[in-house]
């Protein structure tokens, strides 16, 4: 289950819930949390490194050992976070388009879609002073992304809701007529001279 913010992804939350309504925490989720939290100190170690010696090379008067460690890690968390909320915004409309999709095999596409989405990793640019420019980049193609399932969805959400709609009419009117035909309001003449087809008038012509 996601919620999002109401003023920021920040605000939002994650949760997962077993079959009787209990939060629960995956074993395998600690795992990537794990792995995630070891590439996390990479990219930040990086940019840390990349920074100090850029500060040497150009002969600073302040000491590298000033960088503020604590920032760096604060930013890389805020922009992890925005981005797996995004992530989770967009696999809520896949899933939504999962549960009215009725073709086996577009339903298998639509579930590796998921897990591609579910494994994406942004592209950080390692020639930028900065990864915040590469994680703004990446959540702004995944938003722009959602609002285009989204859409999608809507549209064809409510030209479903109109095909069903005129069925449910047209079935309702079978079943007064057949209900008319049997209390006896008419009846059915088969006219002698009349010669029954199939088809439309155009199918007709075309013999």
């Amino acid at each position: 289950m996601f919620t999002e913010g109401a003023n920021s992804l920040l605000e939002s939350e994650f949760m997962v819930r077993d079959e009787h309504g209990i939060q629960i925490v995956y074993e395998e989720a600690l795992n990537d949390m794990l792995l995630l939290e070891e590439e996390l100190i990479k990219i930040g170690s990086y940019f840390l490194n990349k920074a100090e010696m850029s500060q040497h090379a150009c002969g600073g008067e302040r000491q590298s050992s000033m960088l503020d460690r604590g920032e760096v890690a604060l930013h890389l968390l805020q922009h992890e976070f925005e981005f797996q909320a995004m992530k989770a915004k967009h696999i809520e409309g896949l899933l939504d388009a999962y549960n009215h999709v009725c073709d086996p095999l577009e339903s298998v596409r639509i579930l590796q879609v998921i897990a591609d989405t579910m494994a994406l990793r942004p592209r950080i640019d390692l020639e930028a002073a900065y990864f915040r420019d590469g994680y703004i980049a990446e959540r702004e193609v995944l938003r722009e992304k959602q609002l285009l399932f989204s859409e999608m969805l809507g549209f064809l959400k409510a030209d479903e809701r109109v095909a069903n709609e005129n069925a449910r009419r047209f079935q309702e009117l079978k079943v007064r007529k057949l209900a008319d035909f049997v209390h006896g309001k008419w009846t059915y003449r088969r006219d002698a001279k009349r010669v029954e087809r199939i088809g439309t008038r155009e199918e007709q012509a075309r013999g």
